[in-house]
């Protein structure tokens, strides 16, 4: 089993849009294919353009990925699918889709213990690890937030599952920055919240990294991304 981690802010936008009701999440990795699943939606019913480029909302679209600005216009995303082109989220699922895992989720610290939960009882019933993609800050980078991200769901999983080292060092990060009340202090630091800071989503941050808001499961099959 895989989750991918993309803490700002794909995967709390996802969450977010599915916890306020949104009927799916449509990932894609251009501007290109997105709008031409909106312009021909097919089976996808009423769609709604989200995409940013380096944090800036796409020229044309209806949002970028701002999980805030999502609760601000609640009653547009309710029953919609929403088509999301990200800089690294999107890119991150379509490729670890290509690998044919077991079941695939949408992980962050606003649901960690929702992932958790489920990523612990798939693998023990189908005898499978589960793999967490932190996705980075671009091209191919470490982001704080990731790796805080995916300890908050390793810190939901029972003391018995074994911990690799690089999940430990997560694990053991996440409790102490939450513990010391310093997780927001600690991303505000990193290149990925400057970059929000920079283009006017700093409200972002802090929503962002809220732990467990949403008791929402987002998984990945046939290519949508639906509530559990």
């Amino acid at each position: 089993m895989i989750v991918v981690v993309d803490t700002l802010r794909s995967s709390s936008f996802v969450t977010t849009a599915l916890a306020i009701g949104a009927e799916a999440v449509c990932p894609v990795v251009s501007v290109r294919e997105a709008v031409q699943l909106h312009r021909s939606p097919g089976s996808l019913g009423k769609t709604l353009l989200a995409g940013e480029i380096n944090g800036v909302k796409v020229k044309g679209f209806d949002f970028d990925n701002s999980p805030t600005e999502l609760l601000s216009r609640e009653g547009e995303v309710r029953g919609s699918t929403l088509i999301l082109r990200s800089t690294m989220g999107t890119k991150a699922i379509q490729a670890a889709n290509v690998g044919g895992a077991s079941a695939m989720a949408v992980g962050c610290i606003l649901n960690a213990r929702a992932v958790a939960g489920f990523a612990y009882s798939h693998c023990v019933e189908h005898g499978r690890d589960v793999s967490i993609i932190c996705c980075g800050f671009p091209p191919e980078q470490f982001a704080v937030e990731d790796f805080l991200g995916a300890g908050s769901i390793v810190a939901e999983l029972p003391e018995e599952v074994e911990r690799d080292d690089a999940a430990l060092a997560a694990d053991l990060s996440f409790e102490a920055a939450k513990d010391a009340g310093e997780i927001t202090d600690i991303v505000n630091h990193g290149r990925s919240a400057r970059l929000l800071q920079e283009v006017g989503r700093k409200d972002d941050i802090p929503f962002c990294l809220q732990t467990d808001k949403y008791d929402v499961l987002p998984l990945l099959r046939d290519g949508l991304i639906r509530r559990a």
